[in-house]
């Protein structure tokens, strides 16, 4: 007598209770670790994962020079600079940015001031570069 093949959903069921004490016992990083060791995250790359409390106020890697701020005062150039603003960052508009003198560094979601040379990062969907500029770097 055959038998009869079971459907994927039932499949994927019986395995997932097979698992469920081990998922039950192991912490999340072990689980992660074990199934996908391959994973960028758990391999240090930056995958974008930005702790929710991280420092806002960043050092600046690189000062401007006096032909980026010359350049930089010109919205436009500001806003070029944003070409590669990070896929996870995008609740956070470059044409906001770059109107509140922004320029993107090219490192994570790290903006620097043209014209102060203040650098922010870690940026959330409802933050107002103004109010955050204003509030950092006041003078």
């Amino acid at each position: 007598m055959a038998t009869q093949e079971k459907a994927p959903e039932e499949r994927i069921s019986q395995f997932d209770y097979a698992l469920l004490p081990e998922i039950l016992q192991s912490p999340p990083m072990g689980h992660h670790r074990k199934f996908h060791p391959d994973c960028e995250f758990l391999l240090g790359k930056d995958v974008g994962n930005i702790a929710k409390y991280d420092v806002r106020v960043q050092n600046p890697e690189n000062t401007l020079s006096r032909d980026d701020k010359a350049r930089y005062q010109e919205e436009k150039a500001r806003l070029e600079s944003f070409k590669n603003w990070p896929f996870y960052a995008q609740g956070m508009a470059p044409r906001e940015l770059s109107a509140a003198g922004f320029v993107f560094t090219g490192k994570r979601d790290i903006v620097q001031c043209f014209s102060c040379g203040g650098c922010l990062g870690n940026w959330e969907d409802d933050d107002d570069p103004w109010k955050e500029h204003a509030k950092w770097f006041p003078k």
